[in-house]
């Protein structure tokens, strides 16, 4: 784990690259900077924060009632002609293909956001996924909101609570640690060598790398650990 390596004395603890917040979800700091640059994780996460748990799985099994979606914890698998070794793609697969257009087609709002949640729980390995036009182009998975699923989105809502979060969705060199008191900036960017997802379009590159290294050297210059 990397925690006991982190410094204790720190205020606000500023997290640059965010993504899923598993780090600065876990970190034991009162206030906490959320920085992601893709706006549309940045509002999944804010959901679990404005949210309790149960308002949550409310409104994501109304979607799924809505959307026809399997519900293999209500109702195994069996119930949609499924079993668990091949999943429930191929029941789901024309349901999820209507709630991928929907969310393409929507507007920012909350309800937006939801049904990116949605979108995520069903697709293929959770995994989030744009395509040069900003389309969500994600094909459907083997799971869906099964037991386990609700039980993470409990425990990780509780996590998010009673805390202080700043959420922003901004590239990484316009977060100005002169706003946040006796910060600890933790960074995990993006692999130059890989290719996920946030290398396409356009993602993460060299050049954008040599920036990081720039902007962490500023950071030090200044005393920030």
């Amino acid at each position: 784990s990397l925690m006991p390596k982190f410094p204790t004395d720190f205020t606000t603890f500023v997290d640059l690259f965010s993504g899923g917040f598993n780090v600065g979800a876990n970190i034991e700091c009162q206030k906490v900077v959320y920085n992601d640059i893709s706006e549309e994780i940045m509002r999944l996460v804010k959901l679990f924060y404005k949210f309790n748990s149960n308002e949550i799985i409310e409104k994501l099994d109304y979607l799924i009632k809505k959307y026809k979606l399997s519900d293999s914890d209500s109702n195994g698998y069996e119930f949609y002609n499924c079993n668990s070794n091949n999943g429930l793609g191929s029941y789901n697969k024309k349901f999820f293909a209507k709630l991928r257009d929907d969310y393409n087609n929507s507007r920012k709002s909350i309800e937006k956001d939801f049904l990116f949640l949605l979108l995520t729980i069903y697709a293929f390995n959770n995994q989030i996924r744009f395509n040069g036009s900003g389309l969500y182009n994600m094909p459907i998975g083997k799971r869906d909101l099964n037991a386990s699923m609700r039980k993470n989105i409990k425990l990780f809502s509780e996590k998010l609570k009673n805390r202080d979060i700043e959420f922003n969705s901004v590239s990484f060199e316009k977060i100005d640690f002169r706003k946040y008191e006796n910060p600890f900036f933790y960074c995990d960017p993006p692999y130059l060598l890989g290719t996920a997802s946030y290398n396409e379009n356009g993602g993460w590159n060299e050049e954008k790398e040599i920036k990081l290294l720039g902007f962490l050297k500023s950071l030090s210059d200044n005393g920030i650990k």
